[in-house]
């Protein structure tokens, strides 16, 4: 019977999309949607899929891959809208190391995704809606780094990012994407989305 995690042949058969498989760090980045998802609730996923010694690990993170209610009740938005990553999708070398927001070391979007807009303020995630492409500062980084993870909200750590809510488990991420660089001297991550319970 094979180690290799089961998400992994769901992005491989049921969305086409690339598995890394080369041994020691060779990451897969997933985010994992909840279609049942509440807006400003961390009640996302974040897998981590790799090999190590020739076996395959995964981790997962609790996170959001949504906006936050402040965000998204915002007026003015640029773009007409406030983003949202699109899934299912696959951001082929999209993410690199660098700082979120100049202020701490994060994986920063450096290539164009695609997003959609939702400028309507009804407090519900619009799937579907105004589609964008570009660079829009959509990254992967942590809420606070105190914060207490069951109680606090969203609020403004999500404008279009995936935040992960245990600053332990973003601390686990950064050393895993640096075991990456250590062993391959990739420097950048593809970041894959998918919607779904999985």
């Amino acid at each position: 019977m094979s180690d290799r995690p089961q998400i992994l042949d769901v992005i491989a058969v049921d969305y086409g999309f690339a598995v890394f498989e080369k041994d020691n760090y060779d990451l897969n980045i997933i985010g994992v949607r909840n279609p049942d998802g509440q807006p400003d609730v961390y009640d996302d996923q974040l897998v981590i899929c790799y090999k190590v010694g020739g076996k395959w690990k995964e981790e997962r993170f609790k996170c959001t891959t949504d906006p936050g209610l402040y965000w998204m009740n915002k007026s003015g938005m640029r773009g007409g809208g406030v983003a949202i990553k699109q899934h299912p999708q696959q951001m082929r070398g999209a993410y690199s190391l660098g700082l979120h927001a100049g202020k701490y070391e994060a994986l920063r979007q450096t290539k164009p995704i695609k997003i959609w807009r939702d400028g309507n303020r009804d407090n519900v995630h619009d799937y579907g809606h105004i589609s964008d492409t570009g660079i829009f500062g959509c990254n992967i980084h942590r809420s606070s780094a105190i914060r207490d993870t069951e109680s606090e909200p969203v609020g403004r750590y999500s404008a279009g990012c995936t935040v992960i809510a245990d600053p332990a488990d973003f601390e686990r991420l950064l050393w895993l994407c640096k075991k990456q660089i250590e062993h391959h001297n990739w420097q950048r991550f593809t970041y894959t989305l998918i919607c779904g319970d999985y």
